[in-house]
């Protein structure tokens, strides 16, 4: 298996049946920002970093991909 595999339980996950399309990631990261601008002030800052941080670290594993 020379593909990356997507966890089972991420979307199009299922051990790497399936990558999921832009239209999907898109709305994944719509329902993930929509969930963090619900939180309380306190945390909501911290969510953001974390989502930043991990959206670098997938853009740094397509570049290694390449």
């Amino acid at each position: 298996m020379d593909e990356a595999q997507i966890p089972h339980f991420m979307p199009g996950g299922l051990g790497g049946v399936k990558k999921m399309t832009q239209e999907e990631e898109d709305q994944q990261n719509h329902k993930i920002t929509k969930y963090i601008n619900s939180m309380d002030a306190e945390v909501k800052d911290r969510f953001k970093a974390l989502q930043t941080i991990a959206l670098e670290c997938r853009d740094f594993d397509e570049e290694e991909s390449k």
